[in-house]
């Protein structure tokens, strides 16, 4: 990845954080009914995939992800 696009990633993320930010706690925990749930648990989806991208693409150390999959 080119330093200009990981400038977009970053910025891209400092806005939705600016938005999620905004919402009340009712809001950014209320179970959506599809994808991951809530506002709060994609966030966490979105974190554990950077963390998962990051570390073995790009610094080629991350051997096992963030947040495992939970079992049912």
């Amino acid at each position: 990845m080119e330093k200009q696009e990981y400038e977009w990633v970053k910025q891209t993320r400092q806005i939705l954080l600016a938005q999620c930010k905004e919402l009340n706690g009712d809001d950014f925990t209320q179970e959506l009914g599809f994808g991951s749930q809530s506002i709060r648990d994609s966030l966490i989806h979105i974190a554990g995939c950077y963390h998962a991208w990051l570390g073995s693409f790009v610094l080629l150390q991350t051997k096992s992800p963030l947040l495992p999959k939970k079992s049912n």
